[in-house]
């Protein structure tokens, strides 16, 4: 049974629950053991970078040394996560000056540098590592009639040519075959491949909305039954944010929104209340009387 240290971050536990619930019965049915590590912390994020470069890159490096004390790869759920503890990784790898700075503060706090450990994301790991072939044959609902509309945000494959990842940045299609794989329909809709607005919503909160409800439009036009994101971020933004848009907007537009390891999981026959779907703002119904259980 192969093993990894779960790095949840700061957001998943507080807001998205049932990503983390979700993610523990689809790895459990494919024979994965997640080990949880209390030592972990924030990961480090880039806005941090800003304000402490070094300081920012030895919190990451901390987290990195964890894992790599416990002999385990890191597995994450968020892409902001993913995205930063691998880019620190490749950085302290690749920059001797870099390196030495940041293992001098994780010496002062009484810790070994060490980037002797892989960075993965679930749905990297679920589509290359395990592979949808695996995936197909735990599959024993049919969702033959289930239109998804996958959103892959920014954080998961950008920029390309930092995280190494062999999708393309611009157009990846990594969510789309894993829903493939699960006999689910993926489809095109107008800016599939661009922000959801999220991370502005702190900023400018009008510009945020926008950007969100014009996607939601035009999922809705192609008739999806449903949103598909592996992030914390898009899925917060979705399935909030039509709420939201229907108080501030009298914008009506009701989507499902799920988190890839939640459809996996329907997929694979786990039952809706199992997967923590009653925690969404979203109704989930529509979908879920769509999806036969008899397949």
């Amino acid at each position: 049974m192969r093993k990894y240290a779960f790095f949840l971050g700061c957001t998943i536990p507080v807001r998205s629950i049932s990503y983390e619930i979700s993610a523990r019965k689809v790895l459990e049915a494919l024979g994965i053991e997640l080990v949880t590590l209390k030592e972990f912390s924030c990961c480090g994020p880039a806005p941090l970078y800003s304000l402490d470069f070094y300081g920012a890159l030895a919190i990451s490096a901390r987290n990195l040394s964890v894992a790599a004390e416990k002999g385990l790869d890191i597995l994450t759920l968020c892409s902001g996560c993913f995205e930063t503890l691998l880019r620190a990784k490749i950085e302290l790898e690749q920059n001797v000056n870099t390196r030495k700075k940041v293992e001098d503060i994780l010496n002062s706090a009484g810790r070994k540098l060490s980037t002797n450990v892989n960075v993965k994301h679930i749905a990297i790991l679920l589509a290359k590592d395990i592979g949808v072939g695996e995936l197909k044959k735990k599959v024993s609902a049919d969702l033959k009639d289930i239109s998804v509309a996958t959103f892959p945000g920014c954080h998961l494959f950008r920029p390309g040519r930092a995280l190494r990842t062999s999708d393309n940045p611009q157009k990846p299609k990594l969510l789309d075959k894993i829903v493939e794989a699960l006999g689910a329909k993926p489809i095109e809709y107008t800016g599939k491949y661009e922000c959801c607005g999220g991370t502005l919503s702190g900023i400018d909160q009008e510009l945020s909305m926008k950007m969100m409800v014009e996607k939601l439009r035009s999922i809705a036009e192609e008739g999806a039954d449903c949103i598909v994101t592996a992030c914390p971020f898009c899925f917060i933004q979705f399935d909030m944010g039509q709420q939201a848009a229907k108080r501030d907007l009298k914008e009506n537009i009701s989507i499902p929104v799920l988190y890839l390891t939640e459809l996996i999981g329907l997929a694979f026959g786990i039952p809706p209340e199992e997967l923590g779907l009653n925690t969404h703002a979203s109704d989930v119904s529509p979908l879920l009387s769509k999806i036969s259980r008899d397949g």
